[in-house]
C-alpha cells in the first residue's frame, strides 16, 4: 500500500471519528423525526395531487379550476356519507376524529380550500414590503447608527429591483407544501447541525493526521528522511480526500433520511421565495430566481467550499501546534473570535457588516444563503465574496505551512 493510501485508511478508520461521524448522523435523523408528524403525509399528498393536476404556478385559472373542483368534491362527499358540511377547512378547525376513515379525505379537502383561500392575500401581504420599510426594521432591530443607517438603505435599495422582478415573474405565487417549514428544517436545522458538526469532526481529523508522528514519538525518525521530510504534503492530500469522503457520506445519508420523510416530489421547480414557503414575518427574499433544486445544488456547493476552507486553516494550524487538543482548543477560541468580532465593532462602523465575512458565520447560517432576508449579511455577493476571499487566505496559509515545515527543526 503506498502512503497516501495508508494515511487515507488511518483517518477512514480511526474509531474516534466514526463515532463522531455516527453521532452526527444520528442528530439529524432524530432533527427530522422530530419535525415529522402524523398529518404532514396526507396533507403533503393533497399538496403534490394539486401539483401534478394544475401545475406549480398560482395563477388566476389555477385558483378558479381547483376552486370549482372543490365544490364538487365537497359535494360528492356530503351525498356520499349523508353530511351536509359546508366547508371541510371549518370542519377541521373545530375538530375531528382522526382515525375516522373520512378524516383523511377531509383533510385533502381542506389542504386544497387553504390554497384557494390564501391566494387572495398573496398580493396584499407583499404589497405591504417596501424596502425602506425593511431598512428601517433592521435599524431598529440592530440599533444601527451613523454610516451603518446608510448602508443598511443602499443595501435594501440595491435589492429594489430583484423585489420587482420577483413580483412580475410571479415567483411568490408558485405551489409548496402548506405551513410546514420544511425548507427551514432542511437548512436552518439538517444543514446547519451537519456544518458545524463536521467542522468539529474535521478539525479533529486534520489536526490528528498533523500530529500523528509527534503523538506517538515516532517524529524525528520518519521525518528525518527525505521521503519523510515529503510526508506533509502526502497527509494534506489525505486530509483533504477524507474531508470530502466524510461530508459525502453525512450529508448523503443525512439528505436520503429527509427525503424519504419529506418528499419534495412535484415541488424541485417552486422558487424558494414562494409566498406558501414563509417560515416567519418575511418570505424568502432571493437575489436570483432560485428553485428548491437550484437552491439545493448551491447549498451544497457552498457546503463543500466552505469546509475545506476550514480544513486548511486547521492544517495551518496543525502544522505550528504539535498537539491535537491544543489545535481543537484554538481553532474553538478562533471561531468564537470570528462570532463576537461584530459585536465589537465601534458604533456606526460599517465593520460590523465586514465582520460578517467570515466562514464561521457562513456556516452559522445556511437558511439565509443566497438572499437578503437577514440584513446583516443580505448583500448580494455575500457567499461568493466569503468564499473567495477565505479561499485566497486558506492558499496562503496552506503555502506558508509547507514553506516553515520544511525550514522547521524535526525535534
Amino acid at each position: 500500500m503506498n502512503v497516501f493510501g495508508y494515511e487515507l485508511r488511518k483517518l477512514l478508520r480511526s474509531p474516534v471519528l466514526l463515532s463522531l461521524i455516527s453521532l452526527l448522523i444520528l442528530l439529524n435523523v432524530l432533527v427530522i423525526s422530530s419535525a415529522w408528524y402524523d398529518m404532514s403525509a396526507t396533507e403533503r399528498n393533497a399538496t403534490t395531487s394539486l401539483v401534478e393536476n394544475y401545475g406549480h404556478v398560482l395563477d388566476e385559472n389555477w385558483v378558479f379550476d381547483v376552486a370549482a373542483d372543490n365544490e364538487e368534491r365537497l359535494t360528492a362527499f356530503n351525498e356520499t356519507n349523508n353530511t351536509t358540511i359546508s366547508s371541510a377547512s371549518d370542519q377541521v378547525a373545530h375538530g375531528i376524529d382522526f382515525t375516522d376513515p373520512l378524516a383523511i379525505e377531509l383533510i385533502e379537502l381542506a389542504v386544497r380550500e387553504a390554497y384557494v383561500e390564501d391566494a387572495q392575500f398573496i398580493d396584499e401581504e407583499y404589497e405591504q414590503i417596501t424596502m425602506n420599510g425593511l431598512a428601517e426594521e433592521a435599524i431598529d432591530q440592530y440599533a444601527l447608527e451613523g454610516n451603518q443607517i446608510e448602508w443598511m438603505h443602499n443595501q435594501y435599495a440595491a435589492y429594489s429591483e430583484r423585489y420587482d422582478a420577483l413580483l412580475h415573474q410571479e415567483e411568490n405565487k408558485t405551489v409548496f407544501y402548506l405551513g410546514q417549514q420544511t425548507h427551514a428544517t432542511l437548512y436552518e436545522h439538517v444543514f446547519r447541525y451537519s456544518l458545524i458538526g463536521l467542522s468539529i469532526i474535521l478539525t479533529l481529523l486534520t489536526a490528528h493526521s498533523v500530529n500523528y508522528e509527534h503523538a506517538y514519538g515516532t517524529a524525528q525518525h520518519i521525518y528525518s528522511t527525505a521521503r519523510g521530510r515529503r510526508l506533509l504534503f502526502t497527509k494534506w492530500l489525505a486530509v483533504n480526500a477524507s474531508s470530502f469522503l466524510i461530508i459525502t457520506a453525512v450529508l448523503a445519508i443525512s439528505l436520503t433520511v429527509f427525503f424519504s420523510t419529506s418528499s419534495f416530489s412535484g415541488m424541485w421547480n417552486t422558487y424558494v421565495s414562494s409566498y406558501f414557503n414563509m417560515d416567519g414575518p418575511l418570505p424568502y427574499l432571493t437575489w436570483w430566481p432560485l428553485t428548491m433544486l437550484t437552491f439545493l445544488i448551491g447549498a451544497l456547493i457552498v457546503t463543500y467550499t466552505v469546509l475545506l476552507i476550514f480544513v486548511q486553516i486547521v492544517f495551518f494550524t496543525s502544522v505550528f501546534i504539535r498537539n491535537s487538543y491544543a489545535v481543537f482548543f484554538v481553532v474553538l477560541i478562533g471561531a468564537g473570535g470570528f462570532v463576537m468580532l461584530p459585536l465589537l465593532t465601534p458604533a456606526g462602523s460599517n465593520f460590523l457588516f465586514y465582520g460578517m465575512y467570515t466562514p464561521v458565520t457562513l456556516i452559522m447560517n445556511p437558511h439565509m444563503w443566497f438572499s437578503a432576508t437577514a440584513p446583516l449579511t443580505a448583500a448580494k455577493t455575500y457567499e461568493v465574496v466569503t468564499l473567495l476571499v477565505w479561499s485566497g487566505v486558506a492558499s496562503v496559509m496552506v503555502f506558508g505551512a509547507f514553506r516553515s515545515f520544511n525550514k522547521q527543526s524535526i525535534h
